[in-house]
């Protein structure tokens, strides 16, 4: 359709309006949508009132209301490292004092109790991270202790080694189990974040999952999102836990280490976890 061209005459000035093209127009908007549309996310509906809160601010001996404490993986030297892990001014500090063998890969885990489940919904956490060459830092969910599904996530919201710049993070997602006519199978699909933030400054981190998408955020911005459609299974039909850790080594010591940076200690200031909403 095209507009009709018009001439206005007004004492003795003629003014001509452009013609415009109706169908270039239209198209202009469409492409115009479609390309925001590649940078919109959605987002999981949760309840308003969070289930439950974590104010670290009952002591280091509150800690035993809702976390366990529990020193790395099974195939680690644990005892080749020193951590201390307490609560003071209201936050929680997980805290690599030392380290004696640098072939291990110690860590230090922070994970809420059995009861305080997360089944769908938005987990949020407010942190702040160390930076150092062979520290790996990381706040990530797995199907909760006890359950051992046939097919695990894990969804890692924020993990830093130093190989990665320090305002870069990389979330993932992960699937371990039988599946794809594989035993035993794993498979990841990281996401290059492109966004820039200080994982050495105070950062709300989050995730928003249910049984069509899982979103993760820093500071209320998606950073990577994940459909239940483009993947083999979605494992989420059961109860995650939170974890918090530091651990030394492994990959996290990919680009090198420097055992002279250590100490180095996560603070956390709060955590929220809210559920679906019914």
């Amino acid at each position: 359709m095209r507009l009709v061209e018009h001439t206005w005459e007004k004492s003795g000035i003629s003014i001509e309006l452009p013609q415009f093209n109706m169908n270039r127009i239209l198209l202009f908007i469409i492409l115009t949508l479609s390309c925001l549309s590649l940078f919109a996310h959605d987002s999981v509906s949760c309840e308003s009132t969070p289930t439950w809160v974590e104010n670290f601010n009952q002591g280091t001996k509150g800690l035993e209301v809702k976390w366990n404490l529990v020193k790395g993986w099974g195939q680690a030297k644990q005892e080749t490292a020193k951590y201390d892990v307490n609560v003071k001014h209201g936050k929680l500090y997980i805290t690599l004092k030392e380290i004696n063998d640098t072939t291990a890969n110690p860590s230090m885990n922070v994970f809420n109790k059995k009861e305080f489940g997360m089944k769908y919904g938005r987990v949020e956490v407010r942190a702040k991270c160390p930076a150092a060459k062979g520290v790996w830092p990381a706040i990530w969910l797995r199907p909760t202790r006890g359950i051992n599904p046939k097919v695990a996530g894990e969804v890692d919201i924020m993990e830093w080694i130093s190989c990665f710049d320090k305002d870069r993070v990389q979330p993932n997602f992960h699937l371990w189990g039988n599946f794809s006519g594989k035993k035993n199978n794993h498979t990841q699909y990281p996401i290059k974040n492109q966004q820039y933030f200080d994982v050495t400054k105070w950062h709300v981190y989050s995730a928003e999952w249910d049984k069509t998408q899982l979103i993760v955020r820093v500071d209320g911005k998606a950073i990577a999102t994940w459909y239940a459609k483009d993947y083999p299974v979605w494992p989420f039909d059961y109860t995650y836990e939170l974890l918090m850790d530091i651990a030394y080594g492994g990959w996290g010591a990919t680009c090198g280490f420097d055992l002279s940076t250590l100490p180095q200690t996560m603070q956390v200031d709060w955590v929220k976890y809210y559920s679906l909403k019914r």
